[in-house]
């Protein structure tokens, strides 16, 4: 009797930890989908901002609606996020907590005395090693070639136009998430003007 209790409890402790180191994996896998979902859906926010860039003819004030830096970025899109149907001025940057941000305000097309709301403000992604906007510039007027640069800012004399926009993020599980987008011409983005 004593003989079956024992091998009774050795069969039970057995199976308790097939089980529990299933249940562990399971864990395991499951939290790997949830980061592969959050992670390819952060890919494709990204890339269709930047698809739907928008050029906007600036007369003077490029800064205000175009702003290309190696840690954040500031452009005109005709997605949007948390305002739909309208197009949005985009910020997209690191806070002081290296987590992820968007704030997006609506736009006003030759509206410069309208009153600007708050910026709508989403958390893409919560404690981030890095990230890093490039931007794919041509090599000037009459000029043959492109490179990249890490920074990108109009002005007036700078013959350059800013053909692609590159956005890397490495989260802190060490994962790197790329975006990339050409940025359409004035003629497939309807004509907006020429303030790149």
């Amino acid at each position: 009797m004593i003989i079956a209790v024992a091998i009774s409890a050795v069969v039970t402790v057995t199976i308790f930890e097939i089980f529990g180191g299933v249940i562990l994996n399971w864990k395991k896998a499951e939290n790997r989908m949830a980061e592969d979902f959050k992670a390819n859906n952060l890919y494709i926010l990204l890339s269709k901002k930047f698809d739907e860039f928008y050029w906007y003819k600036a007369i003077k004030d490029f800064d205000k609606y175009f702003d290309g830096k190696e840690n954040s970025i500031l452009f005109i899109s005709y997605y949007s996020v948390k305002i739909p149907y309208f197009p949005v001025t985009t910020e997209i940057f690191l806070d002081g907590e290296n987590n992820l941000v968007m704030e997006e305000t609506p736009f006003f097309f030759n509206r410069p005395d309208a009153e600007i709301p708050e910026p709508k403000r989403t958390v893409l992604w919560k404690k981030v090693k890095t990230v890093k906007f490039s931007y794919l510039v041509s090599n000037g007027a009459g000029k043959k070639g492109s490179n990249w640069v890490g920074e990108y800012v109009k002005s007036v004399r700078d013959y350059r136009k800013l053909i692609g926009i590159k956005c890397e993020v490495i989260l802190n599980s060490g994962r790197k998430i790329t975006a990339f987008s050409f940025v359409k011409t004035k003629k497939e983005n309807g004509g907006g003007g020429g303030l790149l």
